[in-house]
């Protein structure tokens, strides 16, 4: 699926080739020289995996690692192994796949926090790393004779992957997991117009990138997929008593779960609001806040909890390997996002036969069918939230016939293979 064709605007300029006098446009196929250069299969990627966090990109980039070789894609991997002696959880995954070929690639230092000065000694300190990591890649990338280069948007990964395909002769693709806003570093503004393909993981994020003045044509949706096996999240009998048991709930509660860093846009708020109405006329409930406080806010939201009367009604369980068993052991499952750029745990829910209650924003809405696999609410509004909520805490059966439609939407439309062969066809379409 393609955004539909317009001409760039002109804020973002044509690709000059002055950064390296000795190579002209890489789709000319052509080198300064005049001759033909060699044009390399799109049939043998390279993935740029920069953050030692195995979190959601990483996660969508290692399935489609499994995945890509049983559609002819040969597929290598240089990623960060994580301090010496301790490898990061995303190098031990990306090296569990027997199908991936990994090479083991230290980046340097993300520029991420900290004032200007701060910055400038990181990237002093990290040169050395920078520039073994581009020389190395692109003797790799020749050496494997590798068509594709793909990397997400950050700023490491698209400045070392828009070099390394410059200087080797291979395609560069980013692949686009969040909203593309003004916060973006500037070379990474920059790459993004000057590569061969940008892929979107939901048409809000593509839009995103419209509206920033990329080209349309430039842009490929490929919708997320379930990274997990689709079993894993099928509900056991043995559930109901686990959670019971694990969370000291009322075994006659119902029980609601969001799986969600701890983060303002994730909707904590809106949904203790919402809670606090509901539990006028619902008081048995109890709701199972699953994920890690990535930003500082856990004392703040239990005092909210407390002002709002439900502290005995919420669960902070913070970070759990088990989420998924935690998911489709509730009733309901709840994240009232503000433009959650596609929203993984929507179909993990949706996988486990839950009805999911979101926001209509962002992807949520072109995962979940509102009044078929779940109900969304009009954006930040807290009496709509509360009332399909209490929607499905009246009505049972109502959660039985979204979760059975969620599941089977899942199946036909998320699982890893469709992302696969999707994203199989976008490096084909760039031969």
């Amino acid at each position: 699926m393609r955004c539909s064709d317009a001409a760039r605007p002109g804020d973002i300029p044509e690709q000059s080739d002055s950064m390296f006098p000795d190579v002209t446009s890489r789709r000319s196929g052509a080198y300064a020289d005049g001759s033909m250069r060699r044009r390399r299969s799109v049939d043998r990627v390279l993935f740029i995996q920069s953050s030692t966090s195995f979190v959601a990109d990483a996660q969508v980039h290692a399935s489609l690692c499994e995945h890509l070789p049983a559609l002819g894609i040969t597929v290598h991997v240089a990623i960060n192994p994580g301090p010496v002696g301790r490898p990061s959880k995303s190098f031990e995954a990306f090296s569990a796949i027997p199908v991936a070929h990994v090479r083991p690639t230290r980046f340097g230092v993300p520029l991420v926090g900290g004032g200007w000065w701060a910055k400038a000694k990181v990237a002093v300190l990290t040169i050395p790393a920078f520039i073994g990591a581009v020389v190395g890649l692109t003797r790799y990338v020749r050496r494997h004779e590798i068509g594709v280069v793909h990397c997400t948007e950050k700023t490491r990964e698209t400045v070392i992957g828009f070099i390394v395909a410059r200087l080797s002769g291979a395609r560069l693709v980013v692949h686009l997991h969040v909203k593309v806003e003004d916060w973006f570093s500037m070379p990474s503004k920059w790459v993004l117009g000057h590569v061969d393909q940008l892929i979107a993981i939901s048409e809000f994020v593509a839009g995103s990138a419209v509206e920033m003045g990329y080209r349309p044509a430039s842009i490929s949706v490929a919708l997320n997929a379930l990274t997990s096996p689709v079993e894993g999240f099928r509900r056991q009998p043995a559930d109901r008593d686990w959670v019971v048991n694990e969370f000291g709930a009322d075994p006659d509660a119902a029980v609601l779960c969001i799986a969600a860093r701890l983060n303002p846009w994730k909707g904590h708020r809106y949904l203790f609001e919402a809670l606090a109405k509901i539990s006028k006329s619902h008081p048995n409930f109890v709701l199972l806040a699953i994920g890690r406080d990535d930003s500082g806010i856990l004392d703040e939201l239990r005092a909210a909890t407390v002002a709002l009367g439900i502290d005995q009604r919420v669960r902070f369980a913070g970070y759990r390997d088990d989420a998924a068993r935690v998911i489709r052991s509730s009733d309901v499952f709840v994240m009232p996002s503000a433009e959650e750029p596609f929203g993984l745990v929507y179909i993990e829910a949706m996988a486990a036969e839950r009805p999911v209650v979101a926001f209509r924003s962002g992807g949520a809405q072109e995962i979940v069918l509102d009044g078929v696999t779940g109900l969304l609410a009009p954006i930040n509004d807290v009496d709509a939230l509360a009332e399909r909520l209490l929607l499905l805490l009246d009505d049972s059966e109502l959660g039985e016939r979204l979760g059975t439609a969620g599941r089977a939407r899942v199946l036909e439309h998320f699982l890893p293979d469709r992302l696969a062969a999707d994203v199989a066809a976008i490096y084909r379409s760039l031969e």
